[in-house]
């Protein structure tokens, strides 16, 4: 096309099928092509592309059919050896229907491309490079295929890309199924894109790039290794109503979406039932930093760990958004962080990590961190440890949060593993709260197996181990220490041992006013139970140790021992300014201290300004075996008499020590 004048238009007659065998070029300048009334075809047949735009030409095509598209072979990719109108394989064989080069425009309106492919190169329809600009409206892209990028499009080096209310589908590459932007600037609105395919990228890819998202659709798609539907990789991009499903990375990671080292914000978007090996909605990576709003990740399975993957070195930051009903076969089953990750009024619900552990959130990396403000996560599961919030590594502050519902095979909620850390408390005014969580067990609520967990402020309620010789309801403390501070622990329940709080050697528990308050242990009926229904609220064994500091135990149960604090074989308790109340056992209905060898034990029971109350028919109160105790201030009193009688009434029960000798030191 050599027009006489700047602007040379063709309106091509309604129904017309135009069929060539070479492309038309368009060089330096304007041309307009429109198919009147229904529309007009232009059909390659496979034998040549059907439009190149170079030299700063601008081409309008509106209301087009362009099928058959093809390149087959590579050429020179200098541009300068080429000549004459059929010297158009300079690039390397990319770009099947159309190629857009060096500063070049190029317009499509109501135009459908299919059937057109690169059998060589890049873009299947649309090559654009060179500082070019692409603007498509309302126009389809199918069956096109390309052996390296872009199945549909590919726009690179400088391109400016402006795609509205476009659809992709049926298409295919070796990276970007749908289309690619690599090195330039793109604004998607109203976009869709549907079965298409990659072995990396199956929809779209985002290479070293700034594009905004608004109102677009990935669907249903699907890459051989990493990134079934987004792959945003060294980009910026913001992304705003729109919506990721159903996409699949059938051997790696990214389901959904992938960042490299990309700076991005997703605000009112969803990623629904989209699988991958690893990360199956959002898997981070390498320096990036993503903020979410808004949002909700649904339904998404993953073959390992973590539907959320945030990697080490990466950040999450995630605002006002649902995560639920995701699972992971493996472990994490919403979050798998070894980054840092920052959640805001988030509520994680229904996930689950069916064949290891953290249900919904799993930190590994010793580096990795979790804040998380005022947010829920309710009725999440795992088959081993941590319904909830599993710390292997790693440190997590949770402020204001509810969990609700947890449950694992053991520490229901919360595990602290491998010297992680957990702060879980208040957020000004909100408590936290950790409620009716269950592990089969131990540590129904929180397990510290090796690390620090400290709780302020916060609720533990209703939290039960559901095995007959489980033990440590509320929490379980292995290795490491635990402190908790105005924390209220009620309505516990455990099989065997610790129906508020378990502490085993060398475990260490700090308790600073607190409230234990109707808890139990006994649902024993194996006839050689370890311990058999002891520690109603507190039970102490194997060299582990408590310090209390004005601290109530109120109204606790144990079937055997230490209705309300039980200490044994080699356990250590210091107790200052706390009180015993209306608890019950057969021995020791507030105290129950033991030693399995008289007088060298290693068990140690210490208690100044101790406080004891209960009805006037309980059983004997302080029981004491084979070990001397110091309870300076001890007082006791009549349950709701008002007063602290000293010796008021009740039982002192005790044996001194190999000789049988009671008195002060003996049953105190």
């Amino acid at each position: 096309l050599h027009p006489a004048r700047a602007l040379c238009e063709f309106k091509v007659p309604e129904g017309l099928v135009l069929r060539i065998t070479e492309p038309f070029v368009v060089e330096g300048f304007n041309a307009s092509v429109v198919g009147l009334g229904c529309g007009a075809s232009i059909d390659a047949a496979g034998e040549s592309r059907i439009f190149v735009v170079r030299g700063g030409g601008h081409v309008h095509l509106g209301n087009l059919l362009l099928s058959g598209g093809s390149t087959s072979r590579p050429a020179s990719h200098n541009p300068e050896q080429q000549t004459g109108t059929n010297a158009t394989d300079f690039d390397h064989g990319n770009g099947g229907a159309v190629v857009a080069l060096g500063s070049s425009t190029l317009e499509l309106d109501r135009v459908l491309m299919q059937d057109s492919h690169a059998m060589n190169g890049s873009g299947g329809g649309i090559w654009a490079a060179g500082g070019s600009f692409v603007r498509a409206v309302n126009s389809n892209f199918t069956f096109c295929t390309c052996a390296s990028q872009g199945g549909a499009l590919n726009a690179e080096e400088r391109t400016s890309l402006i795609l509205i209310d476009c659809v992709f589908s049926s298409c295919s590459a070796t990276t970007g199924g749908g289309f690619a932007l690599d090195e330039g600037v793109g604004t998607l609105h109203g976009l869709s894109v549907s079965n298409c395919s990659a072995k990396t990228a199956g929809a779209v890819h985002v290479y070293e790039s700034l594009i905004s998202i608004e109102g677009c659709s990935v669907s249903d798609c699907r890459a051989v290794q990493e990134g079934g539907g987004i792959d945003f990789a060294f980009s910026n991009f913001s992304a705003v109503g729109s919506r990721v499903a159903n996409c699949l990375a059938a051997t790696s990671w990214g389901g959904g979406c992938i960042g490299t080292e990309a700076f991005g914000l997703f605000a009112g978007c969803t990623i629904s039932s989209c699988r991958s090996t690893v990360g199956a909605a959002i898997f981070l990576y390498s320096s990036t930093y993503w903020e979410v709003v808004d949002c909700r990740v649904t339904q998404c399975s993953t073959f390992a760990s973590g539907i959320l993957w945030v990697g080490f070195g990466t950040l999450l930051k995630m605002t006002n958004s649902v995560v639920d009903q995701c699972n992971a076969i493996a472990d994490g089953g919403a979050f798998s962080i070894s980054g840092n990750c920052d959640l805001t009024n988030v509520s994680l619900e229904h996930n689950a990590a069916i064949g290891g552990n953290a249900g919904a959130m799993l930190l590994t990396g010793v580096d990795s961190r979790l804040v998380m403000r005022r947010g829920r996560i309710l009725n999440c599961s795992a088959r081993a440890s941590a319904g909830a919030l599993g710390v292997f590594a790693g440190a997590a502050e949770l402020y204001g949060v509810r969990i609700e519902l947890c449950r694992a095979a053991s520490k229901g909620a919360i595990s602290v593993d491998s010297n992680g850390s957990v702060a879980f408390g208040a957020d000004a005014d909100v408590r936290g709260l950790i409620l009716e969580c269950t592990a089969a067990s131990i540590g129904g609520g929180v397990m510290v197996y090796d690390g620090k967990f400290d709780m302020w402020s916060s609720d533990v309620v209703g939290c039960t181990t559901s095995n007959d010789l489980s033990l440590g309801a509320g929490f379980a403390v292995m290795i490491g220490k635990t402190t908790l501070r105005n924390v209220r622990i009620e309505r516990c329940n455990a099989g065997e041992c610790g129906g508020a709080a378990l502490v085993s050697g060398p475990g260490h528990l700090d308790m600073f006013n607190c409230t234990v308050s109707s808890c139990s242990v006994g649902r024993v009926t194996a006839p050689d139970a370890l311990f058999g229904g002891y520690g109603g609220g507190i039970g102490v064994f194997s060299g582990g140790s408590i310090a209390m500091f004005r601290s109530t135990v109120f109204n606790c149960s144990a079937k055997l021992a230490g209705g309300g604090i039980s200490i044994q074989a080699s356990g250590r308790a210091m107790l200052s300014e706390c009180a015993v109340v209306d608890c019950t056992a057969l021995r020791g209905a507030a105290l129950y201290v033991a030693s399995q060898r008289p007088r060298n034990s290693e068990t140690r029971f210490y208690a100044a300004l101790l406080h004891i109350s209960a009805p006037c028919d309980s059983l004997p109160l302080l029981w004491s075996e084979r070990l001397p105790l110091t309870l300076p201030g001890l007082t006791l009193s009549v349950s709701g008499d008002g007063g602290k009688r000293r010796g008021g009434h009740g039982d002192l029960s005790g044996s001194g020590g190999e000789e049988g000798g009671g008195g002060d030191r003996g049953g105190g």
